[in-house]
């Protein structure tokens, strides 16, 4: 088994010049934090706020732990700074993985990394387009790299796009990303609303496979939430996978108040970290952000001129290979008229139209 494959002993000759390497080559833990998260180390089970020298072993060390060291070394290796270091780090990266220690050791939600240029795409499948959301690119990027973020807050009026926000995660998906997505989507709903112990049974079925326990049919809402949700975080933990709730179109038209009270509580269970794995994104979120811990936010907003313009930047890199000169880019946003007064629904296969035809694609 490599070095790289197992927790790191610190004592090994070839450990010792590692960590000498990274401690003289990066000396900010800005710089420390920055490539384990890329790795998918969890920082969160250990002190950053430390000597530099010392976060690098306890760093590295974690990362054993996780199956996240070869990564980590693959990152450092990567990173313009390693010059000096290269001869020592293409070494260990070449000892053999042993795929066993991999597959059997760390069960958690790290998942492999994702290209930049997978967050940055303005057409989804090449035919989907996807306008600004600059915050929700960022923020499902820590989900995805970091592994200390697990919920995501969606806010927006109706029509605003949040309902991309599921199209871009299946995306990611197909790109190295979530591979379990599950939704719960309230946005069709007719009829009464769902109340709080259907959307146990729901979310019982949906994530766990398995059905909710019994309440006492007078039970407050209140205690129906703080007993379902303690239940939902010993049952997910028994999974192997990282499973994506994503919580769709609970609004007060399609969803009791006992009901809401039970996706704010698990939002902010998952957040915080009491779901083991279990990553939650709510769509349309009302509530109080504060209230969800750790939950990482979205406000949307209509996208700007500004935006557009880095939409078919973006549109024609994808398309043609090449940026447009400004002037360029400038004329064609003008095509589409005053961007504030198209919907979201409307603005975003127009400016698409223009795109494929501008870019020499029909």
């Amino acid at each position: 088994m490599g070095l790289l494959d197992r927790t790191l002993d610190v004592s090994h000759p070839d450990a010792l010049a590692l960590l000498d390497f990274l401690r003289k080559t990066f000396q900010s833990k800005e710089e420390v934090r920055a490539l384990a998260l890329e790795a998918g180390v969890d920082l969160t089970v250990i002190v950053v706020d430390q000597p530099v020298a010392m976060l690098w072993q306890d760093v590295t060390i974690t990362a054993g732990k996780q199956h996240r060291l070869r990564l980590l070394v693959e990152r450092v290796r990567a990173h313009p700074n390693s010059a000096d270091g290269q001869t020592l780090l293409t070494r260990l990266l070449n000892e053999p993985p042993d795929s066993a220690a991999l597959v059997t050791g760390f069960v958690g939600p790290a998942s492999p990394a994702i290209p930049d240029e997978v967050f940055e795409a303005a057409l989804l499948w090449d035919d989907l387009p996807f306008i600004d959301r600059t915050h929700l690119r960022s923020n499902l990027h820590q989900m995805l790299t970091g592994q200390a973020r697990r919920a995501l807050l969606v806010m927006g009026e109706e029509g605003a796009g949040k309902t991309y926000t599921r199209q871009f995660i299946h995306y990611l998906g197909d790109h190295g990303g979530p591979q379990c997505v599950k939704a719960i989507d309230m946005s069709m709903r007719a009829g009464a609303p769902i109340d709080v112990r259907e959307l146990a049974s729901l979310m019982a079925t949906t994530v766990v496979g398995m059905e909710s326990p019994t309440f006492d049919p007078t039970a407050q809402p209140e205690t129906v939430v703080s007993r379902f949700v303690p239940w939902l975080a010993d049952e997910v933990k028994e999974q192997n996978e990282a499973v994506w709730l994503v919580l769709d179109g609970f609004t007060p038209t399609t969803a009791t108040g006992g009901a809401l009270q039970l996706v704010d509580a698990v939002a902010r269970a998952a957040a915080n970290r009491d779901l083991g794995p279990l990553r939650v994104v709510v769509l349309g979120y009302s509530g109080n952000p504060a209230s969800a811990g750790l939950a990482l936010t979205e406000p949307i907003s209509h996208p700007t001129r500004e935006d557009v313009k880095v939409f078919f930047r973006r549109a024609a890199l994808a398309l043609q290979g090449a940026e447009p000169d400004e002037e360029a880019l400038d004329e064609l946003v003008d095509t589409l008229g005053p961007i504030d007064a198209k919907p979201i629904a409307e603005l975003g296969p127009t400016a698409m139209t223009h795109a494929r035809a501008v870019f020499g694609v029909t």
